[in-house]
């Protein structure tokens, strides 16, 4: 399997190290999840348990952005807090991801891990794509992970 490194603009083999930590940048919760969020925890999920299946421990840190103005401009249509709204779609989400059977072992939340979010993309390389090496040129994912 190969990884594209976006720092280098290189294809690289998937490394395999004692321990590998995945950071996903996660859904902005203004609505319902829909199957576009779950293409993409599934594709990392499996990322993950195979890595896992191989040896690898694997810390898969996924984000929340649940701050932003889709977010703000929802909530005054609805006519409740941005607060609110985030934490009832972050709870349908978590209940979505429950009935696929995905976890992620960490959530950051933009609105209160900001600066733990900044230093692990600051000390990461980022991946905008794994390759699928059974279809040259077909690709697994193609939104960004940061790899550390």
């Amino acid at each position: 399997m190969k990884i594209s490194d976006t720092l280098t603009n290189q294809k690289k083999e998937l490394e395999f190290s004692d321990k590998v930590r995945i950071y996903l940048c996660g859904v902005t919760v203004y609505d319902q999840s829909h199957i576009g969020h779950a293409r993409t925890i599934i594709v990392f999920d499996t990322l993950r348990r195979f890595l896992e299946a191989n040896g690898t421990q694997v810390e898969l840190i996924q984000n929340f952005t649940d701050v932003d103005d889709k977010i703000i401009n929802r909530a005054k249509e609805q006519g409740e807090s941005a607060s609110g709204l985030s934490t009832k779609y972050i709870q349908t989400y978590f209940e979505d991801s429950d009935r696929l059977n995905i976890n992620s072992n960490i959530w950051h939340f933009v609105t209160g891990d900001i600066n733990q979010i900044y230093m692990i993309a600051k000390n990461s390389y980022m991946v905008t794509a794994i390759e699928d090496e059974n279809e040259p040129g077909g690709f697994l994912h193609s939104l960004s992970l940061i790899h550390i």
